[in-house]
């Protein structure tokens, strides 16, 4: 499915839908999954994201990936259809992030001569489709949004590499 496809639907719903009323700052929770092929790798973080209506129903966002464990940290943008009906707040967009979570480590030589020249073309920079369909307003400017899904890969090489990043859960607040 391509960006264009995914956009088109986003702007469908912002415009059909009614408006994100403020200003949010969340906390989350997700891994990562990264596949080639040769190597699998996968790491976990806490989101924190801040995001800002813009004009109609669309949201502009920028947060971080703090790394748990070893994992690096990642900074991201992010412009997405973020509309609102009733207690149901869903948001289809976008995500261009910069990352250092495409590592995979050790395993057999043979693999890791393979694999070398593939990753010494990646450079940092991922494109991700969003998608937070099972969202909420909890009342008095709470929401809660589980299974969000990312899909994408980095700009380059784009599709050698795999991203899948599935967000457990974030927790929201109006300010």
């Amino acid at each position: 499915m391509g960006v264009a496809p995914v956009l088109l639907l986003a702007h469908v719903a912002a415009t059909q839908l009614g408006p994100m009323s403020a200003p949010e700052l969340s906390v989350g929770f997700s891994a990562v999954f990264y596949a080639h092929a040769f190597e699998f790798a996968t790491s976990s973080s806490m989101d924190l994201t801040l995001t800002l209506p813009i004009a109609s129903s669309y949201a502009w966002s920028a947060g971080a990936r703090l790394g748990l464990g070893a994992a690096a940290t990642e900074v991201f943008g992010r412009l997405a259809a973020a509309p609102q009906l009733g207690v149901w707040r869903p948001a289809l967009g976008i995500e261009l992030g910069v990352t250092a979570r495409g590592d995979f480590d050790g395993g057999p030589l043979a693999r890791r001569e393979m694999r070398g020249p593939i990753e010494a073309e990646m450079k940092p920079y991922y494109l991700a489709i969003h998608a937070s369909v099972i969202s909420f307003d909890l009342g008095k400017g709470w929401r809660l949004a589980l299974a969000e899904v990312r899909v994408g890969s980095h700009v380059v090489p784009m599709g050698k590499f795999v991203r899948l990043e599935l967000g457990f859960f974030t927790l929201g607040h109006r300010l």
